[in-house]
């Protein structure tokens, strides 16, 4: 099932502002407070996230046909104690190290860690992120009309998926398996993760 909770404009330019002063982005803000509240919900400092790159980051790609998405594996050590600002230090090191090896595909990480495959969930994470911050300005084809679809996919990928979209709907979008999650679970994790975006945007994050 899908779910979503709505994010306000000026509480993502708040969190790209004190990204900034900290030297990360928007989304490595928004993934290390996501981690923050997986490391409380399951008493761990091992959290481990995936978040998809586009693979276009090499001049002769950007022109290529197709998708090139990638998966990237982000492993922190979140300190619940130490707060958001600790959490942001840790997310941001991953992020730039992950980066660093994004043309590695997944499947060949996945080969050499020497994890068994299982169909029923996705090796080294159940969490996906994701941040949607490209702009769509449509498509011009002569004589042919087009709409954007939303449409409910019969499955999920992932145990979670949380993802944003910073520029069209600035919403909190979570997909989710139904198998392990309830409704009601569900929507109290995306207000607590909203609640915890609007602590750092007003500049309560420790």
């Amino acid at each position: 099932a899908r779910e979503r909770i709505d994010l306000h404009l000026r509480d993502i330019a708040a969190l790209r502002r004190f990204g900034a002063a900290q030297g990360a982005t928007l989304a490595m803000v928004l993934l290390a407070a996501l981690k923050l509240l997986l490391a409380r919900y399951a008493a761990t400092q091992d959290v481990v996230v995936g978040m998809p790159v586009a693979g276009r980051h090499h001049p002769h790609a950007r022109r290529q046909v197709g998708p090139l998405i990638n998966t990237l594996v982000i492993r922190s050590r979140i300190d619940v104690s130490r707060g958001l600002q600790h959490a942001l230090t840790e997310v941001r090191l991953a992020m730039l190290e992950a980066l660093a090896h994004q043309d590695v595909p997944f499947d060949q990480v996945v080969q050499a860690l020497r994890i068994s495959r299982d169909p029923s969930r996705s090796p080294l994470f159940g969490v996906m992120f994701n941040m949607l911050n490209t702009p769509f300005t449509g498509m011009d084809l002569p004589s042919v009309k087009w709409s954007r679809v939303e449409f409910d996919k019969s499955s999920a990928q992932f145990d979670l998926q949380v993802t944003v979209d910073a520029l069209h709907s600035r919403a909190i979008l979570l997909e989710y398996s139904t198998d392990l999650y309830a409704r009601d679970s569900i929507m109290r994790f995306a207000s607590q993760y909203r609640a915890l975006l609007k602590d750092v945007a007003a500049g309560r994050h420790g």
